[in-house]
Formats: C-alpha cells, structure tokens, sequence
C-alpha cells in the first residue's frame, strides 16, 4: 500500500454527501494518507474518516471561495489531495514522489469575466496578476479591447465569444490575439463551419477547446465527434 504520510485526503461537499464519502472510500482503498477529512453540512458516522460540519455551500463560487480562504484552517499536513464526489483516486499507482514538489497540480486558472470587463478594469487585473500562473480568457466584449490587454500582458490569451468566424480567425493570428479559442458550433452556424474553423486552427497551430453555448444530447455528440476528431496535442 502506497504511503502519503504528509497528505491529508479532503472532500469538501455539501450537495453530493453520500457520493462524497464513496469517493473518499475508493480513494484510501490503495493508499494510507495521514488523515481522511470530510467537510460537510451534516454529521455522519464514517469510522476511518474525519468529520466536520460546515455552512451549506450554495454555489461554486461558494465552493471556490472556502477553498482558497478557509480550507487551510482544516488542514495540518504539508499538502492536501482535495477531491470531489466524481473525481478521486481510481489508480494509485500514477502516483509520483515528485508530486510533493509542487505547490499546486490540478486543472489550470482562469481570469473569466465573460466579458464584463471595462478595457480599464482588465488592464489593471492582468497587472495585479502578472506573477501568477494564470490563463486569461476573454476579458473585454469586442476583439480590440480584448487585443488591447493581450499586448499588456505575457500571460496565455484565450478569445472565447469573439471566435465566431473564418475571418476572426484569421485575423487574430495575423495580430497574435490569442493562444488558445474556444470553437463553439452554434457560433459559427453548424458543425460544418466550425469543421473548418478547427482545421484551420490546426494548420496554424492554435490550441482549442470544442464545446457549444448549450444543447442536448445531440449537441454533445457533435461536440464529442469534432473533438475526438481534433489532433489531441491542440485540445485544450
């Protein structure tokens, strides 16, 4: 059995308990971790697993918000594996020493407004934020305000609901608008056009995401289709 004497198992969850503690069960089925912690808004009697009741979390803003400010209070090892109710450990066998010497590994930051931003509000966030590793995603409503703040900062770019053509394509390469865009189907008028649009990232080397505003099951089939089909080194 694979020893992580200075991890701390943790599960935050307030909506999902039940599938939670399942989680946290899987998870030390391979591994002993120093200790197993289990925050939630009700108490349970899980021997093995450390308790604690917290505020309901309404939303994931709340979730994020505990995360970065009050889950340390929790925590008394040097590193915390925090997993959630449909994401923990299936294979411990991944696991690598050299893990320890990170600060952070897990899925990469964003700065998302969803185009709320003022062109003077963006400029001083990527300012404020110059030191961290973060992805900037569209932060501004028009191309040029967004390619306005992509030339006051080196962090990697990402145009989200600018990305609705050929042409905007083409025109954000030209002007090194972005590293990454988000191909969303109906945005582009159907799965043909955004078929082109993820070629022709592909043969100018943009990574991409593949996704859709919304839909049902048919949407995520042609959303799964188009990005099965995209070359795995340029989805993002």
């Amino acid at each position: 059995m694979l020893e992580l004497s200075s991890v701390t198992l943790c599960c935050l969850d307030t909506a999902n308990p039940e599938l939670a503690l399942r989680a946290l069960r899987c998870s030390v089925s391979g591994i002993r971790f120093a200790r197993t912690l289990f925050l939630t808004d009700r108490a349970y009697d899980a021997p093995g697993i450390d308790v604690r009741v917290v505020a309901p979390l309404e939303s994931r803003e709340a979730y994020s918000a505990f995360v970065l400010k009050t889950l340390v209070e929790h925590i008394d090892t040097a590193h915390v594996l925090l997993i959630q109710w449909d994401g923990y450990v299936i294979n411990p066998a991944a696991w690598r020493t050299e893990f320890l010497t990170c600060d952070y590994i897990g899925a990469k930051w964003f700065w998302h407004t969803s185009q709320k931003e003022a062109l003077h509000d963006a400029m001083r966030v990527v300012r404020a934020v110059h030191d961290v590793d973060v992805y900037i995603e569209q932060p501004c409503l028009r191309y040029e305000e967004c390619l306005s703040i992509r030339r006051h900062t080196d962090h990697p770019f990402v145009l989200d609901e600018v990305i609705d053509s050929i042409d905007v394509l083409l025109r954000g390469h030209a002007d090194g608008a972005m590293d990454v865009v988000n191909i969303k189907i109906s945005k582009f008028g159907g799965l043909t056009k955004a078929r082109q649009a993820r070629d022709l990232c592909a043969s100018l080397g943009v990574a991409m995401t593949i996704e859709d505003s919304w839909g049902g099951d048919i949407v995520t089939a042609a959303i799964a289709h188009l990005a099965h089909s995209t070359p795995p080194e340029l989805l993002f």
